[in-house]
């Protein structure tokens, strides 16, 4: 797996270093170094290897500087290629030693970067209302905490704050839709967001199911076993759905899917096999896939997180335009099937969103008149 990381990175540094080497050898221009001196090709080797390095290590924050780096001088070269045809010799005076010195792509690289952290950390509460026609004993209020990535940005007491917002809800119910640990979480990380959670009071208490990170799949030494988390789960009265159905008061079904991800996972068609039809059938996904399927089964809303929304720009565009995902983030209709995609309370990899808002969810599921 390390291998693999390793030749993704190689596939942004060789061409990042190529370009950064030009980059350079105009730079030194400035300072009186022609282009063609050996000293200028050292000197633009030297500083090129150096920036490019930076992306070695795919999943140190380093990686994030020099792709926005990368993706802002791709912006400067547009620029320059349009602006350069303005006749205006003072404009051309300024534009060129702003081309040469690079202060356009390190201004927008430090801008955007702090945004994505800003971004990020700016906990929003998105709402939802679902009308149903079902004859349900009363409405629902439910709170959706998703791909939280305990230790990846949110600290324990921005944590604390959040969830002291969920708990000024009031729900009904608590849905926790996978992803909320994974691979960096730390064993003390885990058991004491694992307390914070329980202590969030619904009046039909919290439901986990597990996303594709939660389990520790990606890594070789993990901090704790999946066993060892739904065993912390369950202690603190949180209730973990592996394929499972649950019966909620006043007509509402929950149904808890294993992780796409998971061989073998049981078929939605089975599981609705225990749900009466007159049910409301509450889907709880971490994947938003298999979307028609559920659709002709019967489900009623569906409940998903998984995709951050892209998190960091343009990754949620790219992944529309070629499809990684059945649905990107919102609120979306197939019929009158309803499917909730969560972009996170925070994100996996990087401490930064520059796509996408980090949010809980409140969906509240009414009868209609």
């Amino acid at each position: 797996m390390a291998i693999i990381f390793y030749l993704l990175a190689a596939s942004f540094v060789i061409p990042a270093g190529i370009y950064f080497y030009f980059f350079f050898r105009r730079f030194l221009t400035l300072f009186g170094i022609e282009k063609k001196t050996k000293k200028s090709r050292a000197l633009a080797a030297l500083l090129a290897a150096a920036v490019a390095a930076l992306g070695i290590r795919m999943f140190d924050f380093s990686f994030m500087i020099m792709l926005h780096l990368l993706l802002a001088c791709f912006f400067m070269e547009l620029a320059n290629f349009l602006l350069k045809r303005i006749p205006q010799k003072k404009f051309q005076k300024v534009w060129t030693f702003l081309y040469k010195s690079g202060i356009v792509c390190i201004a927008l690289t430090v801008v955007v970067l702090t945004y994505g952290y800003f971004n990020m950390h700016d906990v929003q509460r998105t709402e939802y209302t679902i009308e149903t026609a079902k004859a349900v004993g009363g409405d629902l209020k439910v709170v959706q905490i998703s791909d939280l990535h305990v230790g990846t940005s949110l600290d324990e007491q921005e944590m604390r704050d959040c969830f002291a917002r969920v708990q000024a809800e009031k729900a009904d119910l608590l849905v926790l839709t996978g992803d909320i640990f994974d691979e960096t979480t730390t064993r003390s990380q885990m058991k004491e967001t694992v307390k914070m959670l329980s202590r969030i009071k619904t009046t039909y208490g919290a439901y986990y199911i597990f996303g594709n990170h939660d389990v520790n799949q990606y890594t070789a030494s993990p901090a704790y076993t999946s066993a060892q988390l739904k065993e912390e789960l369950i202690g603190a009265g949180i209730k973990v759905l592996e394929d499972e159905v649950m019966e909620l008061p006043g007509g509402y079904t929950l149904i808890g899917r294993q992780d796409a991800s998971v061989d073998g996972r049981a078929d939605v068609g089975t599981l609705l096999s225990q749900v009466p039809d007159k049910d409301f059938r509450l889907l709880l996904d971490h994947q938003p896939v298999d979307l028609q399927e559920n659709a002709e089964a019967g489900i009623d809303l569906q409940l998903s997180g998984h995709t951050h929304a892209g998190q960091i720009w343009p990754m949620g565009f790219l992944s529309k335009l070629v499809g990684v995902n059945e649905e990107y983030y919102g609120l979306h209709d197939i019929k009158d099937f309803k499917v909730i995609v969560s972009s996170g309370m925070a994100g996996w990899g990087y401490p930064i969103r520059t796509e996408g808002p980090s949010e809980y969810v409140v969906i509240n599921v009414i009868a209609s008149a």
